[in-house]
C-alpha cells in the first residue's frame, strides 16, 4: 500500500536518532516492534530482511514507514486482514508526524484469533509503544554555504556561530581556512546581512543547497 503526501518542505519534521524495540502479548500471541530510522526504500527494504532474520520463525512481518525527501509512504499487512496490520502501524508514525523512520511489528501467532479489531489495536499498540520509547530529533531545513576566513578572523567567526544556530560542518586548513556552513532557511536574511557587515558576502558560495539537521 502506497500513499502520495504533501508536506510544506520548510516545515520541518521529527525523526529518530536509533533503532528500538518494543513486546506486547495480546490473546497469546507476542507482537514485537522494531523501529528504526531508514532514508530510502532500499534501506527499508533492507531493515525489513534483517528484522526477518532477527525473528525467523514469526507468523507476519507487518511494516510501514515514511520517507520525507521522496514524500512517500508505504504499508503492509503481510497476509493479515486488509487495514489491520501496515495501516494502523502507519498511523502511529503520522500521529507523532515522525519521517525517515519504519517500523515492522512481527507477530508469532498464540493460536487465538483476535479478529480485526483486536489485530488493528494489537499492531498499532504495539508501534505505539516502541516510539513511546524512541528518543526524537527534529529536523530543520538549513542551506550549506562554503566560506573562506582568514585564520585571524576564526576565532570570531566560530564564537559567532556558536551564539547563534549556525552550524560549522567543516573546517579545510589551507592558505586560508574554508569553512562549510549550515544556516537555518529562517535566517538566511541574517546570514547575509553579517556576511556583508564583515566584508565576507562575496567569498560564500551555497554548495549543496538545502538539507536538514537534527536538534
Amino acid at each position: 500500500m502506497r500513499i502520495g503526501v504533501e508536506v510544506m518542505a520548510s516545515e520541518g519534521f521529527w525523526s529518530l536518532r536509533e533503532r528500538v524495540v518494543a513486546e506486547k502479548t495480546v490473546e497469546k500471541s507476542t507482537f514485537i516492534a522494531v523501529v528504526s530510522p531508514v532514508r530510502s526504500s532500499r534501506e527499508a527494504e533492507a531493515f525489513l530482511g534483517c528484522v526477518r532474520e532477527d525473528y525467523p520463525k514469526a507468523r507476519h512481518y507487518v511494516f510501514a514507514y515514511r520517507l520525507w525527501r521522496v514524500r512517500a509512504e508505504k504499508a503492509s499487512d503481510d497476509g493479515e486482514p486488509q487495514g489491520t496490520g501496515g495501516r494502523p502501524v502507519l498511523d502511529a508514525l503520522a500521529h507523532r508526524q515522525i519521517w525517515d523512520a519504519q517500523i515492522v511489528v512481527v507477530r508469532y501467532f498464540g493460536g487465538v484469533l483476535l479478529g480485526t479489531g483486536g489485530l488493528a489495536r494489537a499492531y498499532g499498540g504495539t508501534a505505539r509503544l516502541a516510539l513511546e520509547k524512541a528518543v526524537l530529533s527534529r529536523m530543520s531545513e538549513y542551506l550549506l554555504f562554503s566560506l573562506q576566513i582568514p585564520y585571524g578572523f576564526l576565532d570570531v567567526f566560530r564564537s559567532v556561530c556558536g551564539r547563534s544556530q549556525w552550524l560549522i560542518e567543516s573546517e579545510v586548513f589551507e592558505e586560508q581556512v574554508t569553512v562549510e556552513v549550515a544556516v537555518p532557511v529562517a535566517e538566511e536574511g541574517i546570514w547575509g546581512d553579517w556576511l556583508a557587515e564583515n566584508g565576507c558576502g562575496q567569498g560564500a558560495v551555497l554548495t549543496r543547497g538545502r538539507v536538514f539537521r537534527g536538534s
